[in-house]
């Protein structure tokens, strides 16, 4: 019984403060008790319906909605997601919601990290994990969302990100959908990233996309770089079976009806 009464407090000292996940070491400062008493306090708060075992050492607290039975909303679901597998980031699709360029509810949830990761799911959310090499985990920030703060990707890394793995985002109509919004550009940040990233063909995406089919003003000096740094030499790549037209000064291979249709 007195386990449950830790149970308990831990329940509305979190609801209080608006904290939404609990892991054993976080409850265990709480509560002023030892780890190994901190993972049977939040065993028995799940046995009590207090909260769900996400998976391994990550446990959410259940909101009022999900015990009323209305199911996970997607900010408490990207709530519990980043809080997984430190290091990592809100990424792509995610990111471009938090950062309000797109609206769209996803179910799939995508964390960036140097590390591999399995993808699992949890009440009826996808986790799924990018992974990049150590050398290329960087750009990202802390930002508040849904009431908690959240690591995600800054503009200018999802500008990256999405250009890279489109997919991620929902394809290209979709990405070139949300970017219509995406305002001012800090070009001499994405200049930044484009060298520590290092491939070439996202620098040349980034430049068709944001000048050429969203019409961006792009300085002179940084479409100077853009090109002289990433464009120059391109060979035409190999485009026998694949529709659309090749883009010279870019070098990029275009669809034309996926831009099309993103832009009606």
């Amino acid at each position: 019984m007195a386990r449950l009464s830790l149970a308990q407090r831990l329940y509305f000292e979190m609801e209080r403060d608006g904290e939404a996940v609990a892991m054993p070491e976080r409850t265990a400062a709480r509560l002023g008790i030892s780890t190994k008493h901190a993972r049977r306090v939040l065993r028995d708060a799940c046995l009590a319906g207090l909260f769900e075992r996400v998976r391994g050492g990550l446990y959410a607290r259940v909101p009022p909605a999900l015990a009323l039975g209305k199911g996970l909303s997607r900010p408490e679901a990207t709530v519990v997601g980043a809080h997984l597998v430190p290091p990592y980031y809100l990424s792509h699709y995610p990111a471009l919601q938090i950062h309000g360029l797109s609206m769209r509810a996803v179910n799939t949830l995508f964390l960036t990290a140097p590390k591999r990761h399995r993808p699992f799911e949890y009440r009826g959310y996808r986790f799924k994990f990018v992974t990049v090499l150590p050398r290329r985990f960087f750009g990202f920030e802390e930002r508040p969302y849904a009431g908690q703060q959240v690591v995600v990707s800054d503009r200018e890394r999802t500008l990256i990100d999405v250009m890279d793995r489109p997919q991620y985002a929902g394809g290209w109509g979709e990405v070139v959908e949300c970017l219509q919004d995406y305002g001012e550009v800090d070009w001499e940040r994405v200049l930044a990233y484009l060298e520590r990233w290092g491939k070439k063909v996202v620098a040349r995406r980034l430049g068709y996309v944001m000048r050429d089919v969203l019409g961006t003003d792009v300085p002179k000096e940084a479409l100077e770089r853009l090109r002289e740094r990433w464009v120059d030499r391109v060979k035409l790549p190999f485009t026998r079976g694949r529709r659309g037209h090749y883009v010279r000064e870019w070098g990029v291979l275009v669809d034309d009806e996926v831009f099309k249709e993103s832009l009606v």
